[in-house]
């Protein structure tokens, strides 16, 4: 077969965004750096065309430089093997531990030498340790990966760390790691010289995609297709704070076609290629298979006793929503139960026995009030199907670090999966299955799953022996997004201060909706708590102070459709705040307000657009009541910054002589700030870091 070799040319910026930096602007970019890549060489070849016997073989050699001691802390360990994609972030369940690493990795070669700063090599002693990653493999067995991670002594500033290593690994046990590759040309450290070549059989056909002009030199040469980049002076921007490495970034994306996913069209002499869409799709599928088809699904296995639970469980749900002709309440109510009412269950004991009895059981253990891991898709396939609704298994993509489409299919792998029902009118509505990191109702998604594409498979894909040969459909599609007024959090207390006893007790109602109510109710509920997500996420109302003492934290309502309000009341003090001398009293409330920003964000030296999580508004408003009659002095000026980006309003009142009224409002109006704008996003943020660090100062004066 002819070979041919897919070229995709996107360009999404100017070319100035990924300029490569001249010497003396790259030696300034280094002032605040703890270490820089000298030079790095790498080579990737794939030899063979057939999946059982291709080998990945991975070839570096790589200097560093340490430009303070902190430098070391990027070396030691030095883990191998290393991702292809730096940015890959896997969404899945816990016990399946899914890992960027590869399977039956043969380590052939590592060195290590360190140059003093007299220009004296010397080689490095190390110390190599072997860790092992649980994971659940394909066959739905308890399996290990392994990484190699090598330790060896600091260097001293100016000092540079030469590593070379070489490794390899089959294809035929990471063919879903590997059937979509996506390589970065950009690192998180500063880089001054680096050679990329990637070569591959003549005869094996791929598809490759080189993104933001991520153009490569090609040629043949000994049957082979050798691909060869060469950069310079690369700022360190892959993990900028707010970014989208692949909107702005260089790279490559990789798709192998090995022969034997080369197939026969039904009733046809034409042969292609199975779409790889397909290759890891069709196991993800299959976990929904169950005994319900759906011409006559409430009449198979009457009788049968888990079949019967599944009907009292659904027939709850069916009555709920006999006066919905769309079909959302029953989906709505049902998903509410399972998440308030039906515990996940890891499945451990599944995975490491293999017993498949525990599979054939869902709906008792449905009726006992858990959901397997092992079982879920299937539950939830089940459940849908009793409610007479089709629905395709969706595939989603963070789009944080990258989306889903022919050019890069990676996202399938170690991401979870959701159901997109199709309702009477025709909509879509999306539910996110129960495990220990997720709880979300029907039609909720975090914010990096929204306004991206996902793609969309109908779970019936073969109809083996068709007269019309029709393979499974599919399709991508965007999600639905929230709206800047949907997206709130209100946050408002009455606080006491007693000056004597050094502390503050608060009454505070938290209201939540839309995003901020996804990522943060369950604070306070209880639950799962997105572990990805900008840790401010995760600081609760009362997290301030030298200690807290919790009392009545009550969740009021939580509304179970969008945009998911939340109201919750909060009773608590915090002390070790409030320090005296003679009659002049200090008041530290710093880190009181939590508005969601990433602390000590610079403008400068930035190569990358800015997206916030989500538009939205964040507000807080304190009243604060002193137990005895005060002066204030100094008080905060009050403060307004408004730009394209968002709008931010601080101020400090006096209500009376012994009350403080302390609002503070963040809202954010753009989800795209590009990098030459940067310093709105920067004016904003360093203002709401500078006066959330609230001191007062008081005067005690006589009754």
């Amino acid at each position: 077969m002819k070979k041919i070799i897919t070229v995709i040319f996107v360009i999404f910026q100017a070319l100035s965004l990924i300029a490569q930096l001249s010497d003396a602007e790259f030696e300034a970019l280094l002032d605040n750096e703890d270490i820089v890549i000298q030079h790095e060489n790498m080579k990737v070849s794939f030899i063979g065309k057939k999946a059982y016997y291709i080998r990945i073989v991975v070839e570096k050699e790589i200097e560093y430089e340490i430009l303070s001691e902190a430098g070391n802390n990027y070396l030691t360990p030095f883990v191998l093997p290393q991702p292809f994609d730096e940015i890959y972030r896997p969404h899945s369940p816990g016990i399946r531990n899914e890992s960027t690493l590869f399977d039956e990795v043969s380590i052939e070669g590592f060195e290590a030498t360190i140059i003093h700063n007299n220009g004296e090599p010397e080689n490095l002693a190390f110390e190599k340790k072997i860790q092992k990653h649980k994971i659940i493999t394909e066959s739905s067995h308890f399996g290990y990966l392994y990484s190699y991670c090598y330790s060896f002594g600091k260097a001293e500033p100016g000092e540079r760390i030469r590593i070379k290593y070489k490794y390899s690994f089959p294809f035929k046990y990471n063919i879903k790691r590997l059937i979509s590759s996506r390589f970065f040309f950009v690192t998180k450290i500063p880089r001054k010289k680096f050679d990329f070549y990637l070569s591959h059989q003549y005869s094996l056909e791929v598809d490759t995609g080189f993104i933001n002009c991520a153009y490569p030199d090609i040629d043949t040469l000994d049957n082979m297709v050798n691909y060869k980049w060469h950069f310079e002076n690369q700022p360190g921007s892959l993990d900028e704070p707010g970014s989208r490495p692949q909107t702005n970034l260089p790279w490559l994306s990789f798709t192998l076609k090995p022969n034997d996913f080369l197939v026969e069209y039904f009733n046809s002499y034409e042969t292609g290629f199975i779409p790889m869409r397909d290759v890891l799709t069709i196991p993800k599928t299959n976990r929904t298979a169950n005994n319900f088809w759906p011409a006559d699904r409430r009449s198979r296995g009457k009788g049968k006793k888990d079949d019967l639970n599944y009907y009292r469980f659904i027939d709850r749900f069916i009555e709920l929503g006999k006066n919905d002709s769309v079909g959302i309440v029953q989906l709505r109510e049902m998903q509410a139960y399972i998440n308030d009412s039906v515990a996940y269950n890891d499945a451990y004991s599944y995975f490491g026995n293999n017993n498949d009895r525990i599979k054939t059981h869902t709906g008792t253990q449905l009726a006992n009030g858990e959901i397997w891991e092992c079982n879920k898709e299937l539950v939830y396939a089940t459940l849908i199907d009793l409610l007479d609704m089709e629905f395709y298994m969706g595939f989603p993509s963070d789009s944080r670090t990258g989306y889903i489409g022919e050019d890069y299919l990676a996202t399938i792998n170690g991401n979870e999966i959701l159901f997109a029902i199709i309702l009477n009118n025709k909509q879509l509505a999306y539910i996110m299955p129960k495990t220990d990191k997720r709880n979300l109702f029907c039609e909720e998604l975090p914010f990096y799953y929204e306004n991206t594409p996902i793609l969309l498979v109908n779970r019936w894909f073969y109809e083996i022996g068709s007269s019309t040969g029709k393979m499974f459909f599919s399709k991508y599609k965007n999600t639905p997004s929230s709206s800047i007024s949907e997206n709130t959090r209100k946050i408002n207390s009455k606080a006491m201060v007693f000056l004597d006893e050094d502390r503050i007790s608060f009454s505070s109602r938290i209201s939540l909706s839309g995003q901020f109510s996804t990522t943060t109710r369950f604070l306070y509920k209880g639950g799962p708590i997105d572990s990805t997500i900008n840790p401010i996420y995760r600081e609760k109302v009362w997290e301030f102070g030298e200690e807290q003492d919790i009392g009545n934290v009550e969740v009021i309502d939580t509304d179970n459709y969008f945009p998911f309000r939340t109201l919750i009341n909060a009773e608590y003090s915090v002390s070790g705040i409030i320090s005296t001398k003679n009659d002049t009293v200090l008041l530290d409330l710093s880190g009181c307000i939590k508005h969601i920003i990433y602390r000590g964000f610079k403008a400068e030296n930035r190569f990358t657009d800015f997206y916030a999580d989500f538009t939205g508004t964040d507000s807080y408003a304190w009243m604060l009541e002193f137990d005895q009659t005060v002066s204030f002095y100094n008080l905060p000026e009050n403060m307004e910054v408004n730009n394209n980006f968002g709008t931010y309003k601080f101020s400090i009142k006096q209500m009376d002589d012994n009350k403080l009224l302390i609002s503070s409002y963040f809202k954010i109006k753009s989800n795209q700030i590009k990098k030459n704008n940067i310093e709105q996003v920067a004016h904003i943020y360093n203002a709401i870091e500078d006066n959330s660090k609230i001191l007062l100062t008081i005067g005690l004066r006589e009754n």
